[in-house]
């Protein structure tokens, strides 16, 4: 009989400690007020509507101990858009 297990992603794991941090010092204001950050942006990160930037990674470790690392594992390399340029008319 073999054992399914479900093996939790980085970031989820992250957000998860995250949450429970939260929960545990105040609630989504206190934490953003810790981190600088506002109190909407702490919401969202907590409800994995959002993953947070580099700047409030590195906020969140140094306040919660979560590695920044673990944020930032399943984001996409950014593209640089191409500018198109335009036809003058003659």
């Amino acid at each position: 009989m073999a054992i399914i297990t479900r093996v939790t992603p980085p970031v989820e794991q992250a957000r998860i400690r995250f949450s429970q941090y939260v929960s545990q010092h105040g609630g989504d204001r206190a934490v953003a007020d810790m981190l600088g950050c506002s109190r909407s942006l702490v919401c969202l990160i907590r409800t994995g509507q959002r993953t947070p930037g580099l700047s409030v990674a590195a906020a969140i470790s140094r306040v919660t101990k979560i590695p920044a690392q673990l944020w930032n594992q399943e984001r996409k390399p950014r593209v640089p858009s191409v500018k198109r340029s335009r036809k003058r008319k003659s």
